[in-house]
């Protein structure tokens, strides 16, 4: 009777231990598909994601491939891509099949720029930032970002360390993108004065003939960059 009891006590531990122990474990991944895609870019979209068949399943890789599978849509002209995951156990839950739904949305196409607020700056120098972005184009978004950066460093070139960019998109004939950037440009600074502090063992000529601005110019980011690489080539 007492053998009996402890028999089942045992095999009842068991049988607890068994599912707690497959839970830890790490499982397999199977298998990983796409479903409801149409567009072929340059890349297989197996290509793209971080998770591998084979290797152990980590959540956390399943959130970053969202991440880099919108990306990817949306430097193709897929703004409004919506990606969703969805994750399968086996039987046994020691291998996992992963599913990324993606619902592509309109395809957007670049419209070209429209430029409002420059006074010190030509448009058609602004507008030469965007020259490599061409006309028609599925619209990439970090080429957008990247060309509004250069023109931002235009203006801190030019003493305008102040300037400040907004940026619009005007929707025309359902899938163009036209880039509206409107700039203040701020105030004119320049460099009226050039101090020096903590000087001991250097020469104050030898700092100043490492300097790429000078007294009385206006403001330039390039040149105090270039000042400060200089100085620390130095030695």
């Amino acid at each position: 009777m007492g053998t009996n009891l402890l028999n089942r006590k045992l095999a009842l531990i068991l049988f607890l231990l068994v599912p707690l122990f497959l839970f830890g474990a790490a499982r397999e991944i199977q298998s990983i598909s796409f479903v409801q895609t149409h567009f072929k870019g340059e890349e297989d979209l197996i290509d793209i994601v971080q998770s591998e068949e084979g290797e152990p399943f980590e959540p956390r890789l399943v959130k970053l491939d969202k991440i880099l599978l919108t990306n990817y849509y949306k430097k193709y002209g897929f703004l409004d891509v919506n990606v969703r995951d969805s994750v399968f156990y086996s039987r046994m839950h020691d291998k996992v099949n992963i599913v990324y739904s993606i619902e592509e949305g309109q395809r957007y196409y670049y419209g070209g720029v429209r430029i409002a607020g420059n006074k010190i700056i030509a448009t058609s120098k602004i507008a030469s930032a965007f020259a490599k972005i061409l006309l028609y184009s599925p619209f990439d978004e970090s080429q957008t970002t990247e060309a509004v950066r250069k023109v931002e460093n235009i203006y801190y070139d030019s003493g305008k360390p102040y300037m400040t960019t907004h940026v619009n998109y005007l929707y025309e004939q359902d899938s163009l993108i036209v880039v509206l950037l409107k700039i203040n440009e701020g105030q004119t600074v320049v460099v009226r004065d050039i101090r020096y502090h903590g000087l001991k063992m250097v020469k104050r000529f030898l700092i100043r003939r490492e300097l790429e601005i000078k007294k009385g110019e206006l403001y330039n980011r390039s040149l105090i960059d270039a000042s400060q690489k200089n100085l620390y080539g130095s030695g």
